[in-house]
Parts: C-alpha cells; sequence; structure tokens
C-alpha cells in the first residue's frame, strides 16, 4: 500500500528506481512469475499469457484476463 500511495504521490514516477528490489517486484511481478512458471515447463500458454499480462490494460476483450484483473484489483 506504500507503493501504491508512493506511485500516486509521484506522479508515476517511482517506477522508475527498479534498482530497489520492492519496487521492481512491485511493478514486474507478472513478468518475474511468468519467468519462473516458465523454467518449470508445467504450465499452458494461457495461464502464462495472464500471469504475464494481467497489468497490461492494452490488452482488451480477453474475458479470463479481465476476470483475473478484477479479482487482482480487489486485493
Amino acid at each position: 500500500s506504500v507503493l501504491v500511495i508512493l506511485n500516486k504521490i509521484t506522479g508515476r514516477r517511482i517506477k522508475r528506481f527498479t534498482n530497489i528490489k520492492k519496487i521492481d517486484v512491485y511493478y514486474n511481478h507478472g513478468e518475474i512469475g511468468f519467468n519462473i512458471l516458465t523454467k518449470l515447463n508445467r504450465y499452458d500458454d494461457k495461464f502464462l499469457f495472464m500471469v504475464r499480462n494481467h497489468h497490461d490494460n492494452g490488452i482488451i476483450g480477453d474475458m479470463e484476463l479481465d476476470i483475473l484483473r478484477k479479482a487482482d484489483s480487489m486485493n
């Protein structure tokens, strides 16, 4: 929640500080999760797509991804 507040206060400029692990993980957790799960070689492409893109608001019209985004925003 602190990162969300700092993000708002700084006009989203805080995401530049990816050298700070907590900031990097907060902004890149989809890509990090995708990379970890890909190495395990146990998950189908759709699941990996959803993990990687659940914060990409440029992808529209994917019902499963929309459900995941809604659930994620409730957290």
